[in-house]
């Protein structure tokens, strides 16, 4: 039988435990990649399709002297491995061996090593032997999909300041959104290559806290994925149908309106411009009342729109990694279709609504049109948000795309 199936039957009678391992099985098994098409490149060994629950992650002691920090570290995490003056550094495995060659002095200092989960990312790390659990977001100086994964410092101080953004306004946030919050990282420096990399601390449990016994985190991915990598087909979607039902309203209400609603809200009201790939968002799911919550998570790559928050009156001191201007910036426009026509549209909603149709049988033509009517009813003013209602910008499917890199293309499906 499939196991999950069983977290959808008589769901107030499961524990907070129980939804947490189902969150982990969608997390690390049901997911069929990116659009872009590029392999993880994580060895399998660390690979979360792996069916290993743990690898050991090697946990480095090095002098606080040597170290930046910001925010918080977790109290668990400098109480189990901190030795007098001395900061515990994590370093990926599969990257030891790059790392210490750039920062020789790490080599020679007092090794531990903790177990941990791999999550969809391939290089955060899920820490779970603690009485809460914790993710760890690890410098990674190889390409996964795309792009080098690394945490240099202007990534790691770009990911922790908005994060930090996050929190600031999330008790402000519609109840149809929150994020997982980085609140705490170290900077490593070498002395003797000054050569340095990033580890980020973050919370398991979306913020705003709210309570809910019933409640299960669903990566977006999960939703719209067609197979299970345990070799089963994935029914997540058929269940959540059996629950809620075919009707078209409730579906959107759940898994549509939200999305867009949360999207819109970040970006037009503080100006923080979130990436919607289908890892980088979760839906935090009340079984009983049948509601969702839009959580966000990894916030390194949300762009800062300082048009926007100029407007508002909000401050603009952020480091310049992944920020907009319309006075010193080139591709304010370009960018702000690619977050909304190209990340949310294509690798969110529109395979989102391909699922649903490939069960329910509806019309998909339909339900883009639907869609649309969404957004036009969340912001009647995008002809001044988007340099034209007419075209749209995407990158091209190859490996090392940037900013210069834009698509331009016509007619935007969902606005």
């Amino acid at each position: 039988m499939d196991p999950l199936s069983n977290i959808f039957t008589n769901s107030c009678t499961k524990s907070c435990e129980q939804f947490r391992q189902c969150f982990i099985e969608l997390e690390r098994y049901v997911n069929d990649g990116s659009p872009s098409g590029f392999n993880k490149g994580v060895d399998f060994e660390y690979h979360p399709f792996n069916s290993k629950k743990y690898f050991d992650l090697p946990v480095y002691q090095s002098e606080r002297l040597n170290h930046v920090q910001v925010g918080q570290l977790p109290a668990f995490w400098t109480e189990k491995f901190s030795i007098e003056d001395k900061i515990p550094i994590p370093i990926h495995p599969e990257v030891l061996d790059i790392i210490l060659s750039s920062c020789p002095n790490l080599a020679s200092e007092k090794k531990m090593s903790i177990k941990v989960q791999p999550t969809s990312s391939g290089r955060t790390v899920l820490w779970e032997n603690t009485d809460q659990a914790h993710y760890i977001k690890l410098h990674f100086p190889k390409k996964i999909g795309r792009f080098h994964r690394d945490l240099s410092i202007h990534k790691w101080l770009s990911c922790l300041e908005k994060s930090k953004e996050f929190y600031l306004y999330c008790n402000s946030f519609p109840s149809i959104m929150g994020f997982l919050y980085d609140f705490g990282g170290i900077f490593y420096i070498d002395k003797k290559t000054g050569s340095g990399f990033g580890t980020i601390f973050r919370e398991f449990k979306p913020r705003p806290k709210i309570s809910i016994t019933s409640k299960l985190l669903l990566p977006a991915f999960s939703l719209f994925a067609k197979s299970n990598k345990k070799g089963r087909e994935n029914k997540l979607l058929h269940y959540i149908l059996d629950l809620i039902g075919n009707d078209k309203y409730v579906f959107f209400s759940l898994f549509i309106n939200p999305l867009i609603e949360s999207f819109l809200y970040l970006s037009l009201e503080i100006g923080l411009i979130p990436e919607c790939n289908a890892q980088n968002v979760l839906y935090e799911f009340d079984l009983e009342k049948l509601k969702t919550r839009i959580i966000f998570r990894d916030l390194g790559d949300t762009f800062v729109d300082h048009e926007v928050r100029r407007s508002k009156k909000l401050h603009t001191m952020f480091c310049t990694y992944k920020s907009l201007d319309g006075i010193f910036g080139k591709d304010i426009f370009q960018r702000r279709s690619f977050a909304y026509d190209f990340k949310l549209s294509f690798y969110i909603l529109k395979p989102l609504i391909d699922r649903y149709v490939d069960i329910t049988r509806k019309s998909a033509e339909s339900l883009y049109l639907d869609i649309k009517d969404v957004f036009h009813s969340k912001f009647n003013y995008s002809k001044y948000y988007f340099d034209s209602n007419t075209y749209w910008y995407s990158y091209p499917n190859e490996d090392n795309v940037g900013r210069d890199s834009y698509i331009k293309n016509r007619n935007p499906i969902f606005r």
